[in-house]
């Protein structure tokens, strides 16, 4: 049974932003899984998966931010960069072998930090996209991507 089911209500709009996500609370299952199995090499590869995915989509939502001009981005910034830390903390200590304790705490962490952030704080941003999109009507967006809206907003 997944532990992370994706909703609708997770949606931002911007596809590959969704794309993402949805890969991600994939990712997330299969550490579910492979705890659930008790299959350990698995969980080791599949957390290596979700902090390497992690950090690629930080990059790109991050790119994508700066090139609207999103005042926030330093903000979401932040969240982005002490996710990442937290979960290479975690990845390092199943490395180590510290296995028994990592079990809930990566599964109830990474599974509430990407809920909240999701429908929080990316939530913002697509607010923020939705209405410079809107204020296109009465000028141009000074956003740095020639004044348009993103070709992958819906």
């Amino acid at each position: 049974m997944a532990l992370i089911q994706w909703d609708e209500i997770f949606t931002t709009g911007i596809a590959q932003v969704d794309a993402d996500h949805r890969h991600l609370f994939d990712l997330i299952n299969q550490v579910h899984e492979a705890f659930a199995t008790q299959d350990l090499m698995q969980v080791g590869a599949v957390l290596d998966q979700l902090v390497d995915y992690s950090c690629y989509h930080f990059t790109t939502e991050e790119a994508w931010m700066w090139s609207v001009g999103y005042p926030k981005v330093t903000e979401h910034m932040r969240q982005h960069d002490g996710f990442a830390r937290r979960v290479t903390e975690m990845q390092r200590n199943y490395a180590a072998g510290k296995t028994a304790a990592l079990t809930s705490e990566v599964l109830t962490f990474v599974r509430n930090w990407w809920v909240t952030h999701i429908l929080e704080s990316d939530g913002k941003f697509r607010r923020f996209v939705d209405a410079a999109n809107e204020g296109l009507a009465a000028g141009p967006l000074s956003s740095g991507n020639g004044g348009g809206p993103h070709p992958d907003v819906a």
